[in-house]
């Protein structure tokens, strides 16, 4: 029974996680367009933990040294404070979220919320959504190497994104970097 809430709740907190705000369009002023490269590996991680997949899922019990119930604890557990800090992540951001790593007309540096903790809270929250699907139906070397694409992605995709923002904002940015990690809270 704790199997099918669990995969109920990672299926509703994806889809409630994942829906794309409307906005009015805003005047792109820089954009990043290395950073689509980083997308891609990072998008080819969620993909890795399916590559080998046998027919029959054994959904929370494929090569885990813990129990089945175990492992749906801890990824229901992830998956939904993954979800939570991206929701929250968007939300602070407001107008300026977007898929592209651009800066857009009025653009502001923020550092509170999410901000405040890593500045790159999407990442994080991605790499739990990640941890989690890959305990939901892989295997650990199969998360392991889809961590290891997924860490790559992210840090090419970071680097482009804080190139722009240490561009547009300068010593303002450079002081926010300086004070919060990049993508693992409080290291």
């Amino acid at each position: 029974m704790l199997t099918y809430v669990a995969i109920a709740i990672v299926i509703v907190v994806y889809a409630v996680a994942f829906r794309i705000p409307l906005r009015r369009r805003k005047t792109v002023e820089k954009k990043a367009a290395q950073s689509w490269s980083g997308m891609i590996l990072t998008g080819a991680s969620f993909a890795a933990l399916f590559i080998g997949m046998p027919r029959r899922i054994e959904v929370f019990g494929s090569g885990w040294y813990v129990g089945p119930s175990i492992v749906a604890g801890i990824a229901s557990v992830l998956t939904v404070a993954g979800a939570v800090f991206i929701v929250w992540s968007q939300r602070t951001l407001g107008k300026q979220w977007s898929f592209s790593a651009r800066v857009v007309e009025g653009h502001q540096l923020i550092t509170q919320g999410p901000y405040g903790v890593v500045r790159n809270p999407i990442y994080a929250s991605l790499a739990l959504l990640l941890i989690s699907l890959g305990m939901t139906f892989a295997t650990p070397l199969r998360v392991c190497v889809a961590l290891v694409l997924y860490v790559t992605g992210a840090l090419m995709r970071i680097r482009a994104e804080e190139e722009l923002m240490h561009t547009t904002f300068g010593d303002q940015w450079e002081e926010y970097r300086r004070r919060v990690p990049a993508l693992i809270p409080f290291l």
